[in-house]
């Protein structure tokens, strides 16, 4: 979480749950921004399409789009479906920073 909220401050977010003074004190500890993982090699909109476009093919093939969190046949989607549907409730809520965009909330209810 601190790093995306540190990622949001950085592209100038300064409400995103992070402050300079904790920015400075997790840098002190030696803290690691950045982690060698696919999440961080892989851009978020190119997993967020790739995930969109599995949303898409199961809607074809089950006639909706009520994948159930721990689906089977593939998990990420599941879990990435259940992240859009709390980021769009807080978003609802009037959390503009939650993590979804208008264009994106728009591919989905369509």
């Amino acid at each position: 979480k601190q790093r995306t909220k540190y990622k949001m401050f950085k592209n100038g977010n300064e409400l995103c749950g992070i402050t300079t003074y904790q920015i400075q004190l997790l840098n002190n500890i030696g803290f690691e921004w950045k982690v060698n993982n696919i999440r961080n090699t892989v851009p978020w909109d190119k997993i967020w399409k790739t995930r969109y476009d599995e949303l898409v093919s199961y809607a074809t093939e089950f006639g909706n789009a009520n994948v159930p969190q721990s689906f089977p046949q593939n998990p990420p989607l599941g879990y990435w479906v259940a992240k859009q549907r709390a980021k769009y409730k807080m978003f609802q809520n009037g959390n503009k920073v939650c993590g979804i965009t208008t264009s994106q909330i728009q591919l989905l209810n369509n």
